[in-house]
């Protein structure tokens, strides 16, 4: 059953087995698709990274460094999420209302849409033993 399933091709330079174990070099290659999901969202256009005009190069090295560091807090916050979840045996609906426990930030963050934070501050006047807002 295992043979009919599929099929997946290695190809390397390396013909020496000893120092290329297929096993490894198979599990290398499917950890890869992490790492590239991470540039796709570098470049995708939910960051509006087109609307940036950067001259220097410095510049853009500097956003690239930034961006760098954003797609890691974002892996961390995503892994911490997940291993979360998991621990607590909890699941959430993902974007096909199917129950997960591996979802990805972005399906977060798109939860979060529509929720909004009003921050009222008020400076009080003490008159007496009573206090009266000043402005709300």
């Amino acid at each position: 059953m295992k043979r009919r399933k599929g099929r997946f091709i290695l190809a390397t330079n390396d013909l020496e087995e000893e120092l290329v174990n297929p096993r490894d070099m198979l599990k290398s290659y499917k950890a890869q698709s992490s790492t590239e999901s991470g540039f796709r969202f570098i470049k995708s256009d939910e960051l509006h990274l087109s609307s940036v005009y950067l001259k220097k190069p410095e510049r853009v090295a500097a956003l690239m460094v930034i961006m760098t560091l954003c797609l890691m807090v974002y892996s961390v916050a995503q892994y911490r999420l997940r291993e979360s979840l998991k621990q607590a045996e909890e699941t959430i609906p993902d974007q096909k209302n199917k129950e997960t426990n591996n979802p990805t930030m972005m399906r977060i963050f798109r939860l979060f849409i529509g929720i909004q934070l009003l921050t009222i501050r008020a400076h009080f006047h003490f008159v007496g033993k009573m206090e009266f807002p000043q402005t709300l």
